[in-house]
């Protein structure tokens, strides 16, 4: 059975058994700094200090340099031991297992064996508890919950049985195990003394057993010698790689042993040396088979040169070497010149630090995957000072090493993970820092120390070198390929530090690579003369291999008859492939010495397959897709396919049908010199030869659509509202099935109307931007004519906390602020349109912009001398330039892009159009205003585009975001930039269903959410409503209860006991239905649904039962009460029953007293706000309806109405209950109008439930007219048809509130709806029944207040 020597330290041990219960955690790069609050994994430092201390004590002989820190020799630099003693194989040892003999306060045992039949070995263990460890290790496991025994093997007769148990009821014991670092996982070339004590502790996970075994022979007789740290004593590690892994700790000390077996030579071993603090102790028996010899002693002896721990490897003392010389991939001047000098690398210092934190890579503590590649980027500093630097900066990023020309410094064990490379590279690889020199032979040293490091860690860890520079694939990286293949980082180092030396990543790594097939002892060493010319096969290549890689836009496809695929060129030999004769993109083009590749990947998704070899494939070259909108005809039968020039494993679909069909073609690429056309025929889209086409002058009737279908088109300029419930967006009016839309209850342009046999559509699109979304049914979308919008030049007064819009006749979710201040603000229009009847003005008001209905706005006193003069003269606009923080979509149509706002003409930017880019500058010059486009990625300035040109939204900044999800099955793809166009998308939406994607940074753009992750080993940007969270939440207790978020500065949570955090500012005044709740460290938090259907965690801090806003009324309660009284129609009251009166001062001051009526729990739902949805459930609406004629189970058709036009459930449906009588009168009921008359016998029923258009005289047959003229031929349609006219009539008209309805505060006297004094209140105590009945309460509340 073979066995792994690995260094280890009771800070391992600790790690070993806390093993499952804990979890690696992701860490940020440099740019990133992480909160390690809630690290659950991070060792006590403060007790790792004083073990680490202690240990120091224990140790003998170390090995220090002038300035006392403890070094590691070189191997090379080992001269033989002169005397006869070795270490060598002990057959024994195959057929042992290892202890896990732990024990505190006891002293140290010792054992001379000199005899190889001496049966036994005894010891003294001062423990009552001692004879009873092995029995009881079940019992003391089951007493502890952070503990665990991590297996049980059974061995025979010639294996010993080996127990675990650890005891976690003295925090001494388990601090002592858990808090000393890691650091002895090199060796030095200095033999330990017989009295030098070295403990051997092994951190088991289970990732372990997955390491490659290291086969120890009998015929080993090197010399290796275990290195002593300088903060802590460690020994060996035996990892047996069978599936029962065992782990076990073993204190060892250095006795002779003699005669132990006749035919072996005298041998170093290790006996059992007792810790300064127990845990538990397990004692276990060993009878050899050879000579029944029983001893408590292991015997071992270490291992061969592929097997060793870092740094330590076979040298041999001879001039002449049978292994082949190695021949360099690339020419190298410098590496050559390393060669000749055959430099040596120093002796590895370790300078480690306490209060560093120790986390676990992803696959496990021990498990780094590569190492990478970093420079300072400071000509400047010092190594010293770099480290000096990092320590104090420590909580932004730090690393594990640093190399210059003459030191190797390691600064924090390579077994737990470092910050330095992003939260992608942190998890996975050890973080190496270049520091920067000045001159050719320094920095010539410090590529060879870093090669030799680098090759070190690579041997220790069983990782072969495997460069990832070209592919994102392998084991040695640069910082840049971490950003370009992983992301979470954007640094590009090393290579301009390297080219400033005229030196390369590639020599690097061609040195990283031969020093490792030194140190493994596959070819000869520098110094020595090769007897064999040739050397390993890989990398494959002559001696003038050199490697050049370009840029490829081809397509191929593999023979059946090939290589296999190479996941690089430096690979001897690829794997085999599934992607034989389909048609793959080709995107580089590389070659190797003699040998030629490309890089193919998948034409749709992109996702990366590998370096073929050229004569493996047929190529083609390919020009770039362009747009095409054309008709052509197709015969049935003929084949669709997914890709341009595919073959018959590619086939995407038949063209079905007889005879010739429609083929409308949206792109067009052309393979070689033959042309491929995509589009759709019959519903189904692929790609098809032109060959295969014929033009559509006159088409033929196909089957499908139908021959009664013809289609007419029309241009329309009016604006839509698409339906909560639709069947979607059509691409063509064609379509049979229609797609799932995010614009529902936003306020569209229309800019086409068309009609295809019975069904009618319209062409929607974004007001502001003009990009078409697509077609829906006029059946699903609310309608309004608009006028062209015209320039205007006026000034008006509008109240503070009036909302203004994005567009004209907005909707709650395109609110662009609120008006601020107090008192009138004003308000600078600039732009009118009328909209139905209706006029909204676009201007600016406290430095926001947007759109106010006319209806909110005064003319100023004076506004009348303005008229009578004449228009001034535009002021002159200061040219000046802003920052700003936006992303930007550049339009089709645009005038192009300028290197400067002075160049009288622009250059094409038929390049930009349609793609996403961030903007930070803003400059207006002369009449004009231009913003700066920066790439996304690289932050490139690309030039000045007319703000006309661009559609703008807001960009936050950027925020750590580190969580698991899945990809929803309906999502809209992977792109290179938040908010990015179909140009800039990386994976197309179905390769990403239900896939993994793991997240690190997040950003809102406008009210949307996005996330930048790694999913399908791509990274890029992904929209937050396109993913699931995967989250756990234990120990919450069942909580129902509707709230209203009342802190726009808070944050919600995904798991509250995560740092991870999202703002809940676009969710401000929204309501959150929670279903449970629990506490974390004394505070509350609520778990529950937003609006957009996330489900997050929520502070109750953050949380109101009802949200009240006091709105300003500019005047005092005794101003609007002498008002009111001077009116011509007095404000009445009944002082005797059914008697009007005037009511006196008194009598108005009590109506309309806010602080009176607010204190009142009935009376202040005359404040309740009409204007705002509570989304309470059609289940809860349906209890009011109950009984109420055709109105009852009709709470579903309430809800989507209120949705719809942002109006309060309760109001809408006590206002149909008026309006019909509880459901029961004759125009609700329905009937029809025949020749003037009402009538219930046409067949044809029309409902109108809100008594819309019936006039007095003929109420009946005017209001069914006007159900008829509307399309409600249900109650449901009735019912979210006439909310529309409620919402405009009387709602949003300004006067929210049963108050302002009555009293009208913000212009007393004017458009008040009744004169009963009394109105409100009773009509506010039918809201407050209507609540009580289905047991909920009014969320939102806006009182006046008075001076």
């Amino acid at each position: 059975m073979a066995k792994k020597f690995n260094y280890k330290l009771p800070s391992m041990v600790a790690l070993t058994l806390f093993g499952t219960a804990f979890t690696a955690h992701q860490a940020n790069a440099a740019e990133q700094p992480q909160d390690q609050s809630n690290h659950k994994n991070v060792l006590d430092d403060q007790t790792a200090l004083k073990q680490a201390e202690k240990a120091k004590s224990e140790v003998t002989q170390s090995t220090t340099n002038v300035s006392g820190t403890q070094t590691y020799q070189d191997p090379t630099q080992v001269q033989p031991e002169q005397d006869t003693q070795s270490t060598t194989y002990d057959a024994s040892l195959d057929e042992m297992s290892t202890y896990n003999e732990v024990s505190s306060n006891q002293n140290q045992q010792s054992s001379s064996i000199n005899d190889a039949n001496q049966n036994q070995q005894s010891s003294s263990i001062n423990d009552a508890n001692q004879n009873q460890t092995n029995s009881s290790t079940k019992n003391q496991q089951e007493e502890t919950n952070d503990l665990t025994q991590e297996d049980k093997t059974s061995t025979d007769t010639n294996q010993l049985q080996e127990t675990q148990s650890v005891a976690d009821e003295n925090e001494k014991d388990l601090e002592t195990n858990a808090g000393t670092e890691q650091q002895d996982k090199k060796m030095t070339a200095s033999q330990p003394s017989e009295n030098q004590a070295i403990e051997t502790q092994t951190a088991s996970n289970d990732n372990e057993s997955q390491q490659k075994s290291q086969q120890v022979t009998s015929e080993q007789n090197e010399t290796v010698t275990p290195k002593v740290s300088n903060t802590n004593a460690s020994g060996y590690n035996f990892d047996y790689d069978d599936e029962d892994d065992d782990s076990s700790t073993d204190h060892l000390e250095p006795v002779s042993l003699n005669n132990v077996n006749a035919t072996s030579k005298q041998t170093t071993s290790y006996k059992y040396k007792e810790p300064a603090q127990r845990v538990t102790t397990n004692t276990a028996k060993k009878e050899t088979a050879s000579n029944q010899a029983s001893i408590d002693t292991k015997q071992f002896t270490p291992f061969s040169a592929t097997a060793q721990p870092r740094t330590v490897y076979s040298v041999s003392s001879q001039k002449t070497s049978s292994l082949p010389k190695y021949t360099p991939k690339v020419n190298s001047s410098i590496n050559n010149y390393i060669r000749k000098k055959n430099m040596k690398a120093p002796r590895i210092e370790e300078d480690y630090t306490s209060y560093f934190p120790k986390y676990g890579y992803r696959n496990g503590v021990g498990r780094p995957e590569g190492i990478v590649v970093h420079d300072t980027a400071n000509d400047n500093s010092t190594i010293d000072g770099e480290i000096a630097f990092m320590k104090r900066n420590y909580n932004s990023a730090f690393v594990h090493a640093f190399v210059d020309g003459n030191r190797i410094i390691e600064t924090a064990p390579t077994d737990y993970l470092s910050w330095g490379a992003g939260p992608y590279g942190n998890q996975r690889f050890i973080n190496v820092e270049i520091v920067h020199t000045h001159d050719y032979d320094s920095f010539a040293r410090s590529m060879n120390n870093y090669a030799d490091y680098a090759a070190t860690q690579l041997q220790y860890y069983n990782l072969k070198p495997d460069s990832a520079e070209n592919d994102g694939r392998g084991t040695v990286w640069t910082h840049a390929a971490i950003s370009n293949f992983l992301g979470g980082t954007d640094h590009t180092d090393p290579h301009q530090y390297l080219r400033s030396h005229n030196y390369s990543y590639a020599e690097l790594y061609d040195l990283i690579y031969e020093k490792y097939l030194i140190k493994t002892g596959q070819v000869a060493p520098w110094g020595t003369t090769s007897t064999k010319p040739s050397q390993p096969s890989k990398p494959s290549g002559g001696t003038n291999n050199k490697l050049t890689v370009s840029a490829d836009r081809g397509v191929a496809q593999i023979k059946p008859t090939n290589n296999g695929l190479y996941t690089t060129v430096y690979d001897s030999k690829g794997h085999k492939t599934d992607q034989v004769q389909k048609t793959l993109s080709v995107t580089k083009t590389a070659t190797l010495g003699n040998n030629k590749f490309y890089l193919v990947e998948d034409y749709n998704s992109g996702k990366k397959y590998g370096w073929v070899k050229q004569g493996d494939v047929v190529y083609n070259t390919a020009k770039a897709p362009v747009k095409v909108n054309q008709t052509y005809n197709v015969k049935a039968g003929s084949k669709l396919y997914t890709v341009p020039w595919g073959t018959p494993k590619q086939v995407a679909s038949k063209v079905s049908g007889t005879g010739n069909q429609t083929f409308k073609a949206t792109k067009q690429q052309q393979i070689d010199k033959a042309t491929y056309l995509y589009g759709t025929v019959n519903g189904k889209s692929g790609w098809i030869s032109k060959y295969y086409l014929t033009s559509a002058s006159k088409p033929s009737n196909p089957t499908k659509p139908s021959t009664n279908n013809q289609l007419t088109v029309t241009n329309n300029s009016g604006v839509a509202q698409i339906n909560a419930k639709n069947s979607g967006l059509y691409t063509t009016v064609y379509d049979t099935k229609g797609k799932t839309t995010d614009q529902i209850q936003r306020t569209l342009s229309v800019t086409k109307a068309a009609t295809l046999g019975d069904k009618k559509f319209y062409l929607v699109g974004d007001y502001n931007t003009g990009t078409n979304y697509g077609w829906v049914k006029q059946d699903e979308v609310i309608y309004n004519t608009a006028k062209s919008p015209v320039k205007i030049n006026q000034t008006y007064n509008v109240k503070p906390g009036v909302k203004f819009h994005t567009v004209p006749w907005g909707t709650y979710n395109q609110v662009a602020g609120t008006v601020s201040g107090k008192g009138d603000q004003t308000f600078k229009a600039t732009k009118q349109q009328q909209i139905d009847k209706a006029t909204y003005l676009y201007g600016t008001v406290n430095g926001k912009s947007g759109w106010i209905s006319k209806y909110y706005l005064t003319t100023p006193s004076k506004v009348q001398t303005l008229s009578t003069q004449s228009t001034p003269a535009p002021k002159q606009v200061q040219s000046s330039t802003q920052t700003v923080n936006q992303i930007a979509q550049v339009k089709a149509n645009n005038s192009g892009i300028r290197a400067s706002v002075y160049d009288k003409t622009a250059k094409s930017g038929t390049k930009y159009a349609n793609r996403t880019f961030l903007i930070n500058k803003q400059r207006t010059e002369g009449n004009n205003t231009y913003v700066l486009l920066q790439d996304g990625t690289s932050n490139t300035p690309l030039g000045w585009v007319n703000i006309n040109d661009v559609t703008t939204q807001n960009i936050g900044k950027q925020s750590q975001s580190i969580g698991k999800y899945s990809v929803k099955p309906t999502n809209n793809g992977l792109y290179s930039i938040a908010w990015g166009t179909k140009n800039q998308q990386l994976l197309a939406p179905n390769t990403l269903a239900n896939q993994a994607f793991n997240a690190s940074k997040a950003v809102y753009v406008g009210k949307d959410l996005y996330l930048y992750g790694t999913v399908n080993n791509r990274t890029g940007w992904i929209a937050a409503k396109d993913l699931i969270q995967n989250s756990t939440d234990a120990q919450a207790t069942p909580y129902n209860y509707t709230f209203v978020i009342n802190n726009s500065k808070s944050y919600f949570y995904m798991d509250p006991t995560k740092a991870n955090r999202y703002s809940l500012k676009p969710y401000y005044e929204q309501t959150f239905t929670v279903i449970k709740q629990k506490n974390i460290n004394g505070v509350k938090w609520y778990y529950g649904q937003l609006l957009d259907g996330k489900y997050v965690w929520i502070k109750s801090t953050d949380l109101v039962k009802e949200k009240i806003k006091y709105a300003y009324t500019g005047m005092t309660l005794n101003n609007a009460i002498d008002i009111q009284s001077r009116l011509k129609y007095k404000p009445q009251v009944q002082n005797e029953a059914w008697k009007w009166s005037n009511a006196n001062y008194s009598q108005i001051k009590n109506a309309m007293d806010t602080k009176r009526l607010a204190n009142d729990s009935s009376l202040k739902y005359q404040f309740l706000r009409l204007d705002q949805p509570q989304y309470l459930s059609a289940q809860a609406l349906n209890k009011l309806l109950k009984g109420k004629g055709v109105l009852e189970n009709q709470g579903a058709a309430f809800s989507q109405a209120a949705r719809k036009y942002g109006l309060n459930e309760i109001y809408l449906i006590s206002h149909a209950l008026v309006e019909t009588g509880n459901g029961t009168s004759q125009l609700a009921k329905g009937g029809d109008v025949s020749k003037g008359k009402f009538t219930t016998k046409t067949g044809h029923k029309y409902h109108n439930v809100f008594g819309i258009g019936a006039f007095d005289n003929n109420a009946l047959v005017d209001g069914i007219k006007y159900a008829k003229n509307a399309g409600w031929t249900s109650v449901s349609k009735a019912i979210i048809g006439g909310a529309k006219f409620i919402g405009n009539s009387y709602v949003k008209a300004g006067q929210n509130t049963l108050y302002k309805m009555r009293w009208n505060p913000a212009s007393p006297g004017t458009h008040q709806y009744a004169t009963d004094i009394n109105w409100a209140n009773v009509n506010a105590q039918v809201l407050k029944q209507f609540y009580d009945k289905i047991g909920e309460v009014g969320k939102y509340f806006e009182i006046p207040t008075y001076k």
